[in-house]
């Protein structure tokens, strides 16, 4: 699908009526679904590939590719660990929520369509269930998953992030007392590359 994001916000803004949005919103989830099949063929090749331990292969998803990564887990046997750094599963529930360009595209939506936000949310649901890690509970080892949470996270719900957890099995937790975007400062210097090095324990011990 090119260099474009998954969900093309824009697009999906200016979409002419409500059944042009909905077909634009079923053309990004199966943006999601190719990415989880492109995964497991990065799989299918590094099995191949003599300085490769097909046994210790990782997967590794922030924000939405956290949701991303979370069904590669649950449907890629092969993937040995996984770290979901703040993710959360009811996609309906984070597009419902979130601001930036998910919230822009919401506002427009909303006001072209004369939808309420809990309309909105209804619309895009069942859709968005295609991709929602929610459907895969038990799928996979808790003790090869770590979830790195924001705790002040505005973007993503409580709820819909505690049932990321639960569906993952109530993996080991790290949460930091940051909102949505800061929490990618601890991959930086700023945050002293504390999330780094908590992946890099992780990862070591499993």
């Amino acid at each position: 699908h090119g260099w474009g994001m998954l969900f093309d916000m824009a697009k999906m803004a200016y979409a002419p009526n409500s059944n042009a949005f909905m077909s634009l919103l079923d053309q990004m989830i199966g943006r999601v679904v190719n990415t989880v099949i492109d995964i497991r063929r990065i799989v299918d090749w590094a099995e191949t590939q003599p300085d490769i331990d097909r046994d210790r292969i990782a997967l590794v998803g922030f924000s939405l590719s956290a949701m991303v990564a979370s069904v590669a887990l649950a449907n890629e046997p092969r993937l040995g660990a996984g770290i979901l750094a703040v993710g959360s599963a009811s996609p309906h529930d984070s597009f419902a929520t979130c601001g930036g360009s998910a919230g822009q595209m919401r506002k427009l939506v909303t006001n072209r369509f004369k939808w309420s936000t809990d309309q909105y949310r209804n619309k895009i649901k069942p859709p968005l269930a295609r991709i929602d890690p929610a459907r895969y509970p038990g799928r996979v080892d808790p003790r090869r998953i770590l979830i790195i949470e924001a705790g002040e996270d505005t973007c993503l719900p409580a709820p819909a992030r505690r049932q990321l957890w639960e569906v993952m099995g109530r993996p080991e937790r790290i949460v930091y007392a940051y909102d949505h975007r800061a929490t990618f400062m601890a991959m930086t210097f700023l945050g002293g590359g504390s999330l780094q090095k908590e992946a890099f324990r992780f990862l070591k011990k499993v």
